[in-house]
């Protein structure tokens, strides 16, 4: 499910913006589009070293949980994104790198 949370963005988020009113061909959307996804990526990538050392001295059960908590919490904030235009845009932003967070800690772990 985390894995493919990354592919599912690329397909569903034009739709997304266009619900919020946010045209993707417009320049201003362009880049709340390519920053959605590339900010996720950014989040994902950096942190699973650290991480690994923090899951190496805690234990990975024990550091499991509240990283998928993390994760969903962060899924619902998506769903309930209050904000419509580029306020909306923001928000989708910024609640995908809080998903982005949770999935990084919880595929360090599987990587392992």
């Amino acid at each position: 499910m985390v894995t493919i949370n990354t592919i599912i963005i690329i397909v569903g988020l034009p739709p997304i913006l266009r619900g919020m009113g946010l045209q993707p061909p417009s320049a201003w959307a362009f880049l709340y589009l390519v920053w959605s996804i590339m900010s996720y990526i950014i989040v994902v990538s950096v942190p699973p070293v650290t991480l690994g050392r923090l899951s190496d001295t805690y234990g990975k059960v024990r550091l499991f949980n509240p990283d998928f908590l993390i994760f969903t919490v962060g899924s619902m904030l998506l769903y309930l994104t209050p904000g419509i235009g580029y306020t909306g845009g923001l928000e989708i932003r910024l609640f995908r790198i809080i998903q982005a967070v949770g999935e990084s800690f919880t595929m360090e772990k599987v990587s392992q």
